[in-house]
């Protein structure tokens, strides 16, 4: 098999990719825990402000939005090659850091949240009541706008 020489979940060298079988991945521990679900969020938001406010006393909203799009870029960063070759054969990172990079995403879009006054569960539950009631446009990536409504 033409397999990478290392795994691609937990970026161990020998990793389970190696193996003849793909069911031995099932016994990659960071595999396992990204897939078991969690009961609960052990962070809230307001934990998660809290730990932002004592940390990071003086940041505006203004600045924490500038933040959250310097994480976002990291995440894109990792799949970037070129411009000319990003979307055609992107780069594949290890899993785990995507999931570091998300987790910085996910916890500076929360701190905005928290700081702006507004409830991100709130906020998303109500946005995907509008979204499924959507039509939306496929572009050639895969990914969609949704169509202009007319009022």
């Amino acid at each position: 098999r033409n397999m990478p020489a290392y795994c691609f979940y937990c970026g161990a060298d020998g990793g389970v990719f190696n193996c003849q079988s793909d069911t031995e991945i099932l016994d990659c521990k960071w595999y396992k825990k990204t897939l078991e679900p969690l009961d609960s969020f052990m962070e809230t938001q307001k934990s998660i402000g809290d730990w932002q406010s004592k940390t990071f006393p003086n940041v505006s909203l203004y600045s924490s939005v500038v933040r959250m799009l310097q994480e976002a870029h990291e995440l894109v960063g990792l799949f970037w090659i070129d411009r000319d070759h990003a979307l055609q054969h992107p780069r594949m990172p290890h899993k785990a850091k995507i999931a570091n990079e998300i987790a910085d995403v996910y916890i500076t879009l929360v701190g905005v949240a928290e700081k702006a006054g507004i409830n991100i569960e709130r906020a998303v539950n109500d946005k995907m009541e509008v979204n499924r009631k959507r039509m939306w446009n496929i572009d050639s990536s895969g990914c969609g706008q949704h169509v202009r409504e007319i009022d």
